[in-house]
């Protein structure tokens, strides 16, 4: 008697495939108040109305939602697209739940990817004010925002990046960070094409001591960029001109010092 032969060995590997993640908001005007009246998203997306914890917007008649995610971060290969609306007089402001964690990638070398799409019709205004992206060492992280703004519109965007893991002697040491902001506004009327206000790239890569930019001696943890456009941004675009040339003043002073 022959015993049949036996199956051959199968070496099983399981890899974690790649996230795409969607989120989808609508702002609108209610009599003088506004409401969320689409929140969608998928994971690793999340989307979180704050109805308790932005007094300072609810006290404007905006409404509050936070971007947050599952998994505490980011991977690489992972995308997530967001569509973000503000009706007509409506006011929107986006947070985050925490800094955006982007995780090193994996042997492909494939960037963790996110972008944003929003449009703000006139007398509406959209404040994006999320904590920074932090990759950690090794991680690549790529970010495209575009902003589509009426004639009546208004914006105020910040966009910035932590260095990583300070504490644990992380400092620019992710692979690369690359973030393009483009601010668009429609013409008063007519068909034209709606006309580029403002474009802000920014590209870092880890370990290039930011680019060789002139930090003065101080090694800086954050890079950040901040985009006003419109009548509503323009209290916070003045006291940014204000902040920044006490800044400049303060640092010149302190060169001549030595």
């Amino acid at each position: 008697c022959v015993s049949p032969p036996s199956p051959p060995k199968v070496l099983l590997t399981t890899y974690m495939a790649a996230r795409r993640g969607l989120g989808r908001i609508t702002a609108a005007c209610e009599a003088g108040v506004t409401r969320l009246t689409r929140v969608a998203h998928r994971a690793p997306c999340r989307l979180l109305p704050m109805a308790d914890g932005a007094a300072a917007a609810a006290g404007a008649g905006a409404a509050h939602c936070a971007i947050g995610g599952y998994g505490g971060g980011l991977l690489g290969g992972d995308v997530v697209e967001l569509e973000v609306e503000v009706e007509a007089g409506a006011a929107l402001l986006l947070t985050t739940q925490a800094s955006t964690k982007v995780y090193r990638t994996k042997r492909d070398g494939i960037a963790a990817t996110q972008s944003l799409n929003a449009t703000v019709d006139d007398g509406g205004l959209l404040v994006l004010a999320p904590d920074p992206v932090v990759p950690y060492e090794s991680a690549a992280y790529e970010q495209r925002q575009r902003f589509m703004l009426s004639p009546a519109a208004s914006l105020v965007a910040v966009d910035w990046v932590g260095a990583g893991r300070v504490s644990r002697g992380e400092r620019w040491a992710f692979s690369h960070f690359a973030s393009r902001n483009e601010v668009l506004r429609r013409p008063e009327a007519g068909a034209a094409p709606a006309k580029a206000v403002a474009v802000d790239a920014m590209r870092l890569s880890g370990g290039a001591g930011l680019l060789g930019l002139d930090l003065g001696r101080v090694e800086y943890d954050t890079v950040v960029s901040v985009l006003c456009s419109g009548e509503e941004a323009a209290p916070v675009a003045e006291r940014l001109r204000m902040l920044s040339s006490a800044l400049a003043h303060r640092r010149g002073g302190q060169r001549a010092g030595g």
